[in-house]
This record gives C-alpha cells, structure tokens and sequence, in this order.
C-alpha cells in the first residue's frame, strides 16, 4: 500500500516537473520573440504609424502586469534608480477624481503614483475601506516621462526639425479596446487648421487601437503628419512620446488627459480645445460603472474642471497657472516617500 501511495507520488512530482520546466521553455521562447519584435520596433520611425500600432502581446515579469504598459516601469525603475521591485505597483495613468484600481487595495509593497493629490485620494479610500490594516507606502515621482529615455539621437531630431519646422502637435482624443471615443472631428479639424497658420507643419499623434481602426484617415485627408507613440505594450513607447513631444513647438488637444501634464513637463505650451465625447462599444459599462458614484463624479468634474480651465484659453507659452495645476495633477520631479496610516498620512 505504502509503495502504491510512493509510486502515485511520484508520478504526481515528475508530471508537476515536466510541466514546469515546459512552460518555462514556452515563456523563454515567447520572452526572445518578445525582445527581438521591440527591437525591431525601436528602428522603426515615429511615421510608420501601422508598423508602430500592430499588435504586441504584453509581456510582464511584475505581479501586476499592467506596470509594464506604455513602458512605464522602465521609467519608473529609472526614477526609484533601479530599486522597483516585483511586487510595487504602479498607476499607469493619472486617474482624476478619487478612483483606486481594485487591486490596489490588497498591495503590500510600494504604491507608485505622479503626485501627492493622489495620496490623499489613496489614503482617503483605504479608510472607507478599511484596508490600511498596516502602513502603507506611496512613491510619488511626478511625471513618469521625464524619466524615460527617448529612442531618437539628436541628429534624428535635428534632421526631422529642418524638414518639418516649426510643429503643432495634435492629441485627439482616443480610443481603449472595447471603447470608442466619438467626438465632431470636423470642428476640431477646423480649429487645428486655424492654429496651423503659425506653424509649419502638424503632427498628429495618434494612439495604436485609433489607428488599427482607420481614425488617421480624416487627419491625413488635410495632410497633416500622423506619428504614434506605437502599441502600449512596447516598453519603448513612453520614450517614443517623449522624443515627439520634443519635437514639437506647440502642442493641442480635445480632451482632459495625462498628455496634458506630459506636454507641460517636456516644456512645451498646450492648448485645450474641449470638446464632448460620446462613448459607444461594448465595454463602457464595465468600464465607466464608477460614474455612478455620485461622490466620485463630483470630485472627478472639479478636478478635470481645474484642468479645463488652465488650459482652454489659446497661449503659446506655459503660464503660472498652468505650471500650478500640472504640479498638483502630475506631480514635481522628484521621488517622495508617504506612509499612510490609519490615523495620519505622514511624509518620510
């Protein structure tokens, strides 16, 4: 009997085993195919936006793979100088209003966000939720893309610049997967048009799942540039917007986002042309089921309001008040450490 339990054990050992060592050889093969398609990718242009925005399946080594989106770990790992580890957590966007992702309500390690508005909102929530049973530790560090490393050699960028001139920069609003982002894009276009009088040429930045769906074609009818920070997937595409952003003189958009700080923290003047978005897909449900929070609502719309305000009058360069919001929203560059607890928040 023993020797049949022994036997029937270690079959059990050896197939866990196989296994194992099986999906290992699977993810060392997925992770080589991975590094030489981003590789590929960095040579690519910032003008093949197809190549740039087809698809990329993420790879991840973080518990919570959505730290590897846009390449925000590269930059974030930069900012904490190489001390990010397997466990942090990082907010892949700045969320306005006092919305805290699920999970990050169960994280033990480090919480890495833009700024100390958004402490306060963790903090507040982690209250309501009693889920500050311990200490917990939020990384601020500003603006993520002042951390990474553009892919562009200054030559690069001197070469494009005497072709192109002086650029305005377009930020339509975008689309996510299960998510359409539907706004009148002939008055934008009209206001981008009457902009461009004083520029040579436009970019329009566009985002990966607008172009995989065709959006570019009404901007290229006007023969303005379309340029993408490629798949969010690509580790290289907070670098890549770092280096387009660079390149431009002025920058416009028509929606409150976190490309806004973005384009302030490269220094560069923005302009928001807000515009009403409907959205329509299968997903907005699942998505947006926190706008039923009438207390969530009500602080998200005076925050994007704050937003809204500073920048909806046309100004080609960055003003006090501008700066002032940017550094409320997105932060200052450098690396804060706050431990909130369940009496105070307190900064170390």
């Amino acid at each position: 009997m023993l020797k049949k339990v022994v036997k029937k054990y270690y079959k059990l050992y050896y197939l866990i085993l196989v296994l194992k060592l099986l999906f290992h050889k699977i993810n060392i093969i997925f992770l080589y195919r991975f590094k030489k398609e981003v590789k590929n990718r960095a040579k690519i242009e910032i003008f093949s936006f197809k190549e740039l925005s087809s698809d990329l399946r993420l790879y991840s080594n973080f518990f919570y793979k959505e730290n590897s989106l846009y390449g925000n770990d590269k930059a974030v790992d930069n900012a904490l100088k190489g001390k990010l580890k397997h466990s942090d957590y990082i907010e892949h966007g700045y969320y306005f209003g006092n919305h805290v992702q699920i999970g990050t309500y169960n994280i033990d390690s480090n919480i890495i966000t833009y700024s100390y508005q958004r402490v306060k909102h963790l903090e507040n929530k982690f209250k309501e939720s009693n889920a500050n049973k311990e200490n917990r530790k939020v990384v601020t560090i500003g603006p993520y893309i002042n951390y990474s490393v553009g892919l562009m050699k200054i030559k690069n960028k001197e070469e494009i610049k005497e072709k192109y001139g002086k650029i305005l920069l377009v930020f339509p609003s975008h689309s996510i997967e299960g998510v359409s982002y539907k706004y009148n894009t002939e008055d934008f276009i009209k206001e981008i048009e009457k902009i461009s009088l004083d520029f040579d040429n436009v970019f329009v930045c566009m985002y990966w799942k607008d172009i995989q769906d065709q959006r570019y074609l009404e901007y290229e009818k006007k023969d303005f540039k379309v340029v993408t920070a490629g798949h969010r997937n690509d580790p290289n595409f907070l670098g890549r917007l770092k280096d387009i952003i660079d390149l431009s003189d002025m920058t416009i958009s028509n929606t409150v986002g976190t490309h806004i700080g973005y384009c302030v923290a490269r220094n560069k003047p923005h302009y928001l042309f807000n515009q009403f978005q409907k959205l329509e897909g299968e997903r907005v449900e699942e998505e947006f089921k926190e706008r039923k929070n009438q207390n969530y609502v009500k602080i998200r719309d005076e925050e994007i309001e704050e937003v809204i305000d500073a920048f909806s009058n046309l100004s080609y360069i960055i003003t006090e008040k501008q700066r002032l919001v940017v550094e409320k929203y997105w932060g200052k560059n450098e690396v804060k450490y706050h431990i909130i607890t369940k009496e105070e928040n307190n900064n170390v």
